[in-house]
């Protein structure tokens, strides 16, 4: 385990292994790729947005990476179909276009018809809450464990 990862375990209290430690540095090494060159480095809801829109009109993402992540997401944040109170720790900010995202992915999980479009798209938006969340301190390190099927995967 380098030093970095032994001075973590100490900071926090808590015995994390590499490979976990090195599952959220994967994350935030490839967000900082996607934010580069997919965000024009200025990631946002309404850039994602625009240029999700523009890519799927070129590309479509492998099926089975789309139905994974989605339906792991979907699991997560409903219970019988409908969005349970676990939607509410994506720490949505109160601007009135971060509620538009929120109940654009709201009417997602709940649609058991949802596009492979929408499913993608669903995915953008809990991950860069995952992002904003982490970044600013709101998701707490020390919770990370109980999350790592997100970054592991």
């Amino acid at each position: 385990m380098s030093n970095e990862n032994n001075w973590l375990n100490v900071f926090l209290g808590l015995e994390f292994s590499s490979q976990k430690i090195e599952s959220a540095k994967n994350f935030v090494l490839f967000w900082s790729l996607f934010e580069r060159y997919f965000c024009g480095k200025e990631a946002s809801l309404r850039a994602i947005d625009d240029n999700f829109t523009k890519l799927s009109d070129l590309y479509s993402m492998p099926s089975e990476i789309t139905e994974h992540y989605y339906e792991l997401f979907r699991n997560w944040y409903t219970s019988n179909g409908v969005v349970n109170s676990l939607i509410e720790s994506l720490n949505f900010r109160k601007k009135y276009s971060d509620q538009n995202y929120k109940s654009k992915l709201i009417e997602i999980l709940e649609n058991d018809s949802a596009s492979a479009k929408d499913k993608v798209f669903a995915c953008f938006i809990i991950i860069y809450r995952y992002r904003n969340n982490l970044f600013h301190g709101s998701k707490r390190i020390a919770n990370i464990e109980t999350q790592l099927e997100i970054f592991g995967n």
